[in-house]
């Protein structure tokens, strides 16, 4: 998008739109910056549903923008290439989510039929907090998480006993309540086919319980 007054261009697959009237820049770091909504509806349309999805929960999860500020964008930037895909995304995104891989995760499994609820607590039957997961299976008692390397590093980067012995807790409180659980990382989320049967397999523990 141009932070002047020039004219639209396409060149080598990028394309700079024309100034929208009335949009306010900010210079960060000495770059001018669109609004994060802009910047994230941005993304939809450049690169698709997924990575749009992605920018729009960041942007929503840190709080520098809301759903209404992306459909103002959006309308405002009817006819314009990436509407569809940026529409798609302003609609299945969610603030709740933590991580671009968590969205990847939610976006992948609602596409293969799998609807789900992100960040849900889960409780015992008495009230009682035990985990927050990042998404539930909608009707089911099927839980995602969508592991990174990170989680499992303390401050020098090496992984902590306590960090591996905290979540092995936390895994057996969730299997307690009857969940199953299934692990996703970026490189299994890009095998579709692995994905679907890892979810049919939980599923299938699960109702047989």
């Amino acid at each position: 998008m141009r932070t002047d007054g020039g004219p639209p261009r396409c060149r080598r697959g990028f394309i700079l739109h024309q100034r929208l009237e009335g949009l306010r820049t900010e210079k960060v770091d000495g770059v001018m910056c669109v609004p994060p909504a802009l910047a994230a509806v941005g993304v939809a349309q450049v690169h698709g549903l997924t990575a749009g999805v992605a920018a729009l929960d960041a942007v929503l999860h840190q709080g520098v923008a809301t759903k209404d500020e992306a459909w103002r964008w959006l309308r405002r930037l009817g006819g314009h290439r990436g509407v569809r895909a940026a529409e798609a995304a302003v609609e299945h995104s969610d603030g709740r989510a933590e991580s671009p891989q968590e969205s990847r995760a939610r976006v992948l499994l609602e596409q293969l039929g799998y609807p789900v609820e992100p960040q849900p607590e889960l409780m015992t039957p008495q009230g009682v907090f035990v985990a927050r997961v990042d998404l539930r299976l909608k009707g089911g008692m099927v839980v995602v998480e969508v592991d990174g390397l990170s989680k499992y590093l303390d401050d020098d980067g090496k992984a902590a006993a306590r960090t591996l012995r905290r979540e092995k807790d936390r895994e057996h409180a969730i299997r307690d309540l009857g969940y199953e659980i299934v692990r996703f990382d970026a490189r299994s989320l890009g095998d579709v086919a692995l994905v679907r049967r890892r979810i049919e397999a939980a599923t299938g523990r699960a109702r047989s319980r």
